[in-house]
């Protein structure tokens, strides 16, 4: 009996030891096709032009569906990879040479990449969503995933999970197109937004309640969205809401760490609204091929927000929860969007203001 434990055992043990060595392979294989591509280039090739027009086509056909107003902003955009920056819809800059070369039946211009970023920035006296090339986004991110993990797991961990396909970086490039769209309509929120992140080293991330409370608000929020009984929908909404000002009131949250909160939910919250409603539009439409609403893009952010939301360090539970609230939003008070775009209001006074019984 021992004997026949033992080797079972030994050979469950190198079942094991074959699987991670098979995983380190292919991942070293996957993460080798990957470093092989250029992501240098000093122009946009056919395929980073291909999601660039499918971006502005989602934006000109639903943009006003996603948010008003949207499907004609003709703001510039910028794209960029690990060599130059691509500056389009747009004229001739101080700064930017043209790449010979065109996009939309446009010339493009170029500049030596330093540090972008995926966000707004401004071009000349113009807002332009600032977004990195696929390529780029999938080299970078292994990259910097494989150096940040220890040895091992880095190893192991599929390739797959830390890139993103041609569908992802779409609807991103609408994201940070919104920023611009934010940046543009209400500067003073932007700015105040922005200059709010100056207080993130307040906010107490690592106390034990707090990240609990955040927890049950993510929680409270997920069922909300994925009820379709308006009057369940309606009291998980008001459940969220108790648990914010309590959880608030425990942490005697200062003024700062507070604006914090509601601001980022303002600046990425509707961002990432927008960019999963676009996700969602994409999915519905025919002419467009992977989008699917059963994507692990989808399936794994509502499960962030499901549990564990008060484990994120950093803005990213305020990616989630202001998305949750837009979509909330959407349900219970039509016509939100323009006071939530255009004043300093946030977005759980828009909810609350929305569920409160009427007189």
């Amino acid at each position: 009996m021992a004997k026949r434990f033992r080797v079972g055992c030994l050979g469950l043990v190198l079942v094991v030891v074959v699987l991670m060595v098979g995983l380190a392979t292919f991942n070293s294989f996957t993460d080798s096709r990957l470093r092989s591509l250029k992501t240098a280039l000093d122009y946009l090739t056919a395929e980073e032009k291909a999601i660039l027009d499918t971006t502005v086509w989602l934006r000109q056909e639903a943009g006003n569906a996603v948010w008003p107003g949207f499907n004609s902003f003709e703001a510039p955009m910028v794209a960029y990879n690990e060599g130059y920056e691509f500056l389009l819809n747009s004229g001739s800059l101080p700064g930017w040479e043209p790449v010979g070369d065109e996009w939309q039946g446009k010339e493009y211009y170029r500049r030596l990449a330093d540090d972008p970023q995926a966000f707004a920035v401004m071009v000349g006296s113009l807002w332009a969503g600032s977004m990195c090339t696929l390529n780029t986004y999938n080299v970078k991110g292994v990259r910097a995933a494989r150096q940040q993990l220890p040895p091992l797991i880095a190893q192991l961990l599929p390739t797959r999970l830390l890139t993103i396909d041609e569908a992802m970086v779409t609807v991103a490039v609408n994201h940070e197109q919104f920023h611009a769209f934010q940046a543009t309509y209400n500067p003073q929120r932007f700015d105040a937004a922005m200059e709010s992140y100056s207080y993130e080293q307040q906010y107490p991330y690592d106390d034990k309640a707090f990240r609990e409370a955040w927890d049950e608000e993510g929680s409270l929020l997920w069922e909300a969205m994925q009820t379709t009984d308006d009057a369940t929908a309606r009291e998980l909404t008001v459940q969220f809401l108790e648990t914010r000002d309590a959880r608030r009131e425990a942490a005697a949250l200062d003024d700062g760490p507070l604006a914090f909160e509601c601001n980022i939910e303002w600046l990425e919250g509707l961002a990432k609204y927008v960019e999963r409603s676009f996700y969602l539009v994409a999915a519905d439409t025919p002419e467009l091929s992977g989008f699917s609403k059963d994507s692990a893009y989808l399936t794994q952010e509502l499960k962030r927000l499901k549990s564990g939301l008060g484990g994120h360090n950093g803005d990213f539970r305020f990616y989630l929860s202001g998305m949750a609230q837009a979509t909330l939003l959407d349900r219970f008070s039509p016509g939100w969007k323009e006071r939530a775009l255009l004043t300093d209001v946030s977005l759980d006074e828009l909810l609350r203001e929305a569920v409160s019984p009427q007189d």
